[in-house]
């Protein structure tokens, strides 16, 4: 192969490359998104991680870091269009994802959700209320209950399709 010839071929593969490169913006850069970023960037991604403090561990491995609430809509628009990202990953944690699951069986009282979940009330209504801020769950008052459940159908769906996923994955 001549000089010329593989400067040719690799200018094909570079451009290949930048193909098959996706831009992703990562909404959570705790310590699970740390592993997210890694694993991201050894199959060659891009990375942009987003937290509401500077230096989350995601941030110190990730290809550029935006720091805002990302409660904060407006916020949120303005980095998506910054970046114009081809993939965002809102990364959950995973005690939240546990409460989406429970209440995905049914609407349930902070009580009931700290035995299924075996952890303490105080840090189920704390998760809950960031649920509530991000609009996935609401309540309603049973007494003097406060009794939990999904915001609307769609965090159930989503949570099916991605069950239906796994399942076809392994079998």
């Amino acid at each position: 192969m001549s000089c010329s010839q593989l400067s040719v071929f690799c200018k094909e593969y570079q451009t290949y490359i930048n193909t098959m490169t996706k831009k992703i913006l990562l909404l959570g850069s705790g310590e699970l998104g740390k592993e997210f970023v890694i694993a991201a960037k050894r199959k060659g991604q891009y990375v942009i991680a987003c937290d509401s403090y500077a230096g989350a561990p995601a941030m110190q491995v990730a290809d550029e870091f935006e720091v805002f609430s990302m409660l904060d809509g407006d916020a949120l628009d303005a980095v998506v269009a910054k970046h114009k990202p081809d993939i965002i990953v809102p990364e959950i944690e995973p005690t939240r994802l546990r409460l989406l699951w429970a209440l995905c069986e049914g609407d349930r009282c902070v009580s009931e959700l700290s035995d299924k979940l075996g952890m303490g009330q105080s840090a189920i209504s704390h998760q809950l209320r960031l649920l509530r801020q991000a609009r996935l769950v609401r309540f309603h008052r049973e007494g003097k209950t406060s009794v939990y459940s999904l915001d609307d159908d769609h965090v159930r769906l989503i949570f099916e399709l991605g069950l239906s996923h796994i399942r076809e994955e392994g079998g």
